[in-house]
């Protein structure tokens, strides 16, 4: 090979960032999808523990739902879309499995919030 083709070989392989830019990427977007998830449970979790709960009513479009519902949608639709990637990118059946069951929650939570009110 000559000289031009591999330095454009070389330009191909590195048009999305080098390996260790495309790590670093994907360690930033994975920290801070766990963080979001993590403080949701937490507050999930405060929620049903504490005596009153953390407290009150959200309003959305006009619908007042519990701020538990709320919080619980969210991390619904925040582990949906995340195994909704991996599982178009891995196709593996756990996760297959585990993005069926976030959409359920998800669409039965927004069936209780928004529908059934």
């Amino acid at each position: 090979m000559d000289k031009e083709k591999l330095l454009e070989r070389s330009r191909q392989e590195n048009k999305k960032g080098d390996e260790r830019e495309r790590q670093q990427m994907e360690n930033a977007q994975f920290v801070g999808s766990f963080v979001i998830e993590a403080v949701l449970v937490v507050l999930l979790a405060l929620e049903y523990v504490t005596e009153k709960g953390l407290g009150g009513m959200v309003s959305v479009a006009g619908v007042e739902f519990p701020f538990r519902d709320f919080c619980a949608l969210l991390l619904c639709l925040a582990l949906s879309v995340e195994y909704g990637f991996k599982a178009v990118l891995v196709r593996k059946k756990w996760q297959i499995a585990m993005e069926v069951l976030f959409l359920l929650g998800l669409c039965m939570g927004i069936y209780r919030v928004f529908l059934a009110g």
